[in-house]
């Protein structure tokens, strides 16, 4: 259903995404100030933090509660717990609840050694029945209000895979009180490698809509069942939705260097609903100006300062600003990119994107392009 808000039922009351596209928990990624931007960029339903160890948050390290760190401007947002052990698992969820939590997710899909070692992530693909007694714990230690989902992938290998293990998990979940079910067109043994099957998470979709009725958007029909992988373009999520039947799109490494994706997206699914050609559609309104994009990264920056400190801020930005820099001036930003690379405190960084923003291109020649 295209441009349709979600309902996460909980036991106790329900909540609603506003919008179908969700900004997924990616590792090193994640932390409050992308969050906040891409929120103010538009058309975000639910932000995810990183993944969070129920461990650190439970023993109050420094590192795993700043991932977690969230403000008034964060909401609705989504943390994500990842490991197996049912009762750490249900302390941290409780935790994430007491600290501000919307939504709470337990990770079944991550296929990083570090994670599946410990039985961990997409690991928990491979024993149902102890993952839904895991699962169970977790709920009955929750507050009755707080909505609990789970992100997996289509099962460990293709042979899973094909036997339906994500659907079969799915099921079990939504039965012991999933709010909602994201899928990763993927196993474990792929990696990120190949292409993301939509035929998997459709397969998925039907299964869960046959055993425990079909998503309709309303407080009373169904859970909704979220596809997620290689969503690059707002038309990938059209395509997306239209080859599974999936109630929205989780999106994340497709928005890192196009935060604006979930807003243009939203958009796109609003027109198409309305019966327009989505390979023909006009969104010349909702595409982001020069100005906005310098705006984004003067604040993104800034954010990082303020919700962190200066060092961190220099050391994740210079990271992702050749990621960032692909949608200024059509990639051809150089100079920029450069600057902010080889600058030594905020101020400088600063300057650099000010004195870009009014034409000095920073001691070299520039071509402006429109994107």
């Amino acid at each position: 259903m295209l441009a349709t808000p979600l309902i996460l039922r909980a036991p106790d009351g329900s909540v609603r995404l506003e919008s179908n596209l969700l900004l997924a928990p990616i590792a090193g990624w994640c932390e409050l100030a992308w969050r906040v931007t891409c929120r103010e960029l538009g058309g975000v339903g639910l932000a995810c933090t990183d993944l969070l160890s129920p461990q650190g948050l439970l023993l109050s390290k420094e590192t795993t509660k700043d991932l977690a760190q969230t403000n008034e401007f964060d909401k609705p947002i989504g943390m994500q717990l990842y490991g197996s052990d049912a009762e750490i698992l249900a302390k941290g969820a409780e935790w994430c609840a007491e600290h501000g939590a919307t939504v709470v997710d337990i990770n079944m899909g991550c296929p990083v050694d570090k994670v599946t070692k410990k039985d961990g992530g997409s690991k928990l693909m491979c024993d149902l029945g102890s993952t839904f007694r895991v699962f169970e714990r977790v709920r009955e230690a929750m507050p009755g209000h707080v909505p609990l989902t789970a992100k997996m992938r289509l099962g460990w290998s293709q042979e899973d895979a094909d036997n339906g293990v994500a659907g079969k998990l799915a099921i079990g979940l939504i039965q012991r009180g999933a709010a909602m079910i994201t899928v990763h067109g993927r196993t474990t043994e792929q990696r990120f490698k190949g292409s993301c099957s939509h035929d998997g998470i459709r397969r998925v979709v039907e299964m869960v809509a046959e055993e425990t009725g079909a998503y309709d958007g309303t407080v009373n029909g169904g859970v909704p069942v979220i596809g997620n992988g290689d969503i690059k373009l707002p038309i990938d999520i059209i395509t997306m939705m239209k080859n599974t039947n999936c109630a929205g799109v989780m999106i994340g490494r497709g928005s890192f260097g196009d935060p604006w994706l979930f807003r243009v997206g939203w958009a796109l699914q609003q027109r198409v609903a309305s019966g327009q050609d989505p390979e023909a559609v006009d969104l010349r309104d909702v595409l982001p100006s020069e100005e906005e994009k310098l705006d984004m990264l003067e604040r993104f920056f800034a954010r990082m300062v303020e919700h962190r400190d200066e060092a961190h801020a220099l050391h994740v930005f210079r990271q992702r600003i050749s990621l960032l820099g692909k949608r200024i001036n059509g990639g051809h930003c150089r100079p920029l990119k450069d600057a902010i690379r080889e600058a030594k405190d905020a101020p400088t960084v600063l300057a650099a994107i000010s004195a870009w923003r009014s034409g000095n291109p920073l001691g070299g020649a520039i071509k402006r392009l429109e994107c």
